[in-house]
């Protein structure tokens, strides 16, 4: 454009000197045409070699014209060219970029107005000066500096004709200026000027560094975020976080790019939703300008499945919408949401159990109390004796219950001890049964008599989850648990692709279903924590993984034997207690009726707040000689056992009681007579620490129901001891 603009003013030069001319020549005519009409009408002489030669008036007019039109186009071509250069006037000042011409020194022939309002100069202050020492660092030798790059852009244009330049303004600011660079030189090739058109790029480089500047802290966040990140360009995976890989069990992100936007995801989602309808509904409302937040499930390269909390978002780009995608694994939080509620509810439980066992245990106290006083009075033979015993069976059942439940719903402490886990078996195996289905038949096999080094809790929590797997195993169609606890004894070579265990003495519990079974596949995760076959909100996971944990800690072996369709086999090993290796059967507790000790005339003092209990109580201990004195609480027997401390020979309360409770009416005895025996009875032990139970020098204590012929033993029992020194 500017050497065009150049090759305009060196015509308009040449026009100019053609219109002089043309001027000067039609002024002559006009000054001696007069003359010449007068001297010559018609005709104007005109000097030759041989003589004057007339010129016709016609040719005289025709010449004239041709002055005349070519004066006339002269004019319109000045007058074109003016306004050209008016306008290339007007281009260059108004120009919003720097324009500078240079001589080969590299001083400053010209520099339009935006030019000298972005560096702060006048024309006066650049104009003849070198560009060296005013708008760039001033530099020795600027002359072959100038030169030098005068020669790289006439041997390198491309290359050298573009530069950016940190330049100086007046005011000692810097600016950065992209600079186009070019030399213009005459026909012969020869250097004229270096024109040079600059454009500020300072806000630009600003705004650039601004954004790179965001750049690396969203690749921070991006990258450094607990949570999972994804962006999804047509719903295939165009990039993940770190996050996202672990989330996915991926190692890089090639893993996953390109791949559609259900490739790890199961067909359902934790609303029922199928999976692609989610992500269409999802789509739609994402593109709407909605930030959807919702619980998707995501299955990892590994097959694990997890519960997110997802969060997804539209972004426009040049390049077409992306959508954000940011999940935040909630599978612990929920796990530990389920664990808490089932905390609660065991907690809850076990505070229902505890308020409401004393009150169940006193009535069937008075339930079996009253029926081994009716079998007393009638005779064995009797159809009424029969049905009395049934009585008896009903209440113990009804007795076990309550206190299984007390057992399962209370938090001990998890040490160990010599216990015999048959008798922990069976209990559980008859509470399963109250609570099995119909269609399921449960056998017990239960012949062991060995004592384990075990925790009763653990071992009731285990044979429970085991069973309650089993039985969800035959839930649609039924079938048979079968429940096996023996001893046996383990040869070195016959653990040949048994458990991993030493030889020695063992107990083998045996828990085998009918149930669907298992595939391979599903037989190795079953032990891994929150794995489940069940269906959402159905299942923990944790009931095998807690299995596996209790058999850790009591070194026990494990065994799981199972085919899709034919049912599972757990098959565990408990090795016996060291010192109870080789032990004989149990011998079987003495249940009959105690003899009536003849003289028997001790002074017992009773107090129950059940009126039924104590009227139970003083008929059958008066059937053995005793004299009984009952109370209706602790307030009351205090008051009479105070009166005459030294008549009584035997106390017996109940712990939970209106206005003074059994503790506290043992410890007021206490202070009076430490010699008395006395025995405590309660349906719920909880707040009887063993420091309690010696600091106060209880005799014995009797867990309710209590059948009255071990009453009676106890209390035979207990005076036949030595009495403690007063």
């Amino acid at each position: 454009m500017i050497l065009t603009l150049l090759n305009i003013l060196a015509v308009l030069l040449v026009l100019t000197i053609i219109l002089i001319i043309a001027l000067l020549c039609w002024l002559l005519f006009t000054l001696i045409r007069p003359a010449v009409d007068k001297k010559h009408p018609g005709s104007i002489p005109i000097p030759g070699t041989d003589g004057t030669t007339s010129l016709a008036e016609s040719d005289i007019s025709m010449l004239a014209d041709i002055l005349s039109s070519v004066n006339e186009t002269l004019r319109k071509k000045i007058g074109r060219l003016y306004r050209r250069q008016r306008l290339y006037q007007e281009l260059v000042q108004s120009n919003n970029s720097i324009i500078l011409r240079l001589d080969r020194q590299g001083k400053i022939l010209f520099i339009n107005q935006y030019g000298l309002d972005f560096f702060g100069f006048t024309s006066g202050d650049l104009i003849g000066r070198s560009l060296l020492g005013t708008i760039l660092p001033k530099k020795r030798h600027p002359e072959k500096i100038v030169a030098g790059l005068i020669e790289r852009i006439l041997r390198n244009p491309t290359r050298y004709g573009s530069c950016i330049q940190n330049n100086l303004r007046k005011d000692g600011s810097r600016a950065q200026v992209q600079w186009s660079n070019k030399v213009i030189t005459g026909e012969d090739g020869s250097f004229l000027e270096l024109l040079c058109v600059g454009i500020d790029i300072t806000a630009l480089n600003k705004a650039e560094d601004k954004l790179e500047e965001k750049e690396r802290l969203y690749q921070a966040l991006f990258e450094s975020s607990h949570d999972a990140h994804f962006l999804f360009k047509d719903w295939r995976y165009l990039d993940s976080n770190k996050a996202g890989l672990k989330l996915l069990d991926c190692t890089d992100k090639k893993e996953l790019i390109g791949l559609p936007s259900d490739a790890f995801a199961p067909e359902i989602q934790p609303d029922g939703t199928p999976t692609l309808h989610k992500i269409r509904d999802i789509k739609e409302r994402a593109f709407a300008g909605e930030t959807v937040t919702c619980q998707w499930y995501v299955r990892s390269r590994k097959g694990t499945v997890r519960l997110t909390e997802a969060a997804i978002h539209c972004v426009p780009t040049a390049k077409g919408k992306i959508l954000h995608v940011s999940m935040k694994d909630m599978t612990t939080e929920k796990q530990l949401e389920e664990e808490l509620r089932q905390s609660q509810k065991m907690e809850a439980i076990g505070t229902m159990a505890g308020g409401i066992a004393h009150d169940f245990n006193n009535i069937l106290t008075a339930i079996m109390g009253y029926t081994d006083l009716a079998l007393m009075k009638v005779k064995k033979s009797s159809p009424v004796s029969d049905a009395l015993h049934q009585v008896l069976v009903a209440s113990h059942r009804a007795s076990e219950l309550v206190r299984q439940i007390l057992t399962f719903s209370s938090k001990e402490d998890q040490a160990k001890q010599a216990v015999q886990i048959s008798l922990i078996i069976r209990e559980a195996v008859q509470m399963l049964r109250s609570s099995a289905p119909k269609t399921i038949k449960i056998c017990g096999d239960i012949t062991s008599t060995a004592l384990v080094q075990a925790n009763p809790t653990q071992i009731h929590q285990l044979i429970v989850n085991l069973c309650t797997n089993s039985l969800h195993a035959m839930k649609e169609h039924g079938g048979t648990l079968t429940v096996s606890l023996q001893d046996i004894s383990l040869a070195r070579k016959k653990n040949t692709g048994g458990p991993d265990l030493p030889a020695g003495e063992y107990v083998r519990l045996l828990v085998r279903d009918t149930g669907h079974g298992m595939s391979p596949k599903v037989m190795k995760k079953i032990f891994d924590p929150y794995f489940t076959t069940k269906g959402y909100g159905k299942g923990t996971g944790l009931g095998l993984a807690v299995v596996h944990g209790i058999l850790q800690s009591h070194r026990a072996g494990i065994k799981v034997r199972s085919k899709p369709g034919k049912g599972t086999i757990f098959i565990i090993y408990f090795p016996v207690a060291p010192a109870m290796a080789g032990h004989g059967p149990a011998k079987k507790k003495n249940t009959d009726t105690p003899d009536v000790e003849e003289g028997s005339r001790a002074s017992i003092l009773f107090a129950d707040d059940e009126q039924a209990i104590r009227d139970l109580v003083k008929t059958y201990l008066e059937k053995y000689g005793y004299k009984i004195t009952t109370c209706k609480n602790g307030e009351e027997a205090w008051k009479i056992f105070n009166s005459d401390p030294q008549q009584w020979d035997l106390v017996v309360t109940d712990q939970n009681m209106p206005k003074m409770t059994g503790m506290d009416l043992i410890d007021k005895i206490r202070r009076i007579r430490t010699d008395i025996p006395i025995i405590l009875a309660t349906g719920y032990s909880e707040n009887i620490s063993a420091h309690d139970f010696v600091s106060l020098n209880i005799s014995a204590m009797l867990h309710k129901p209590t059948p009255m012929n071990k009453l009676v033993e106890y209390i035979q029992k207990t005076l036949k001891e030595p009495k403690p020194s007063s």
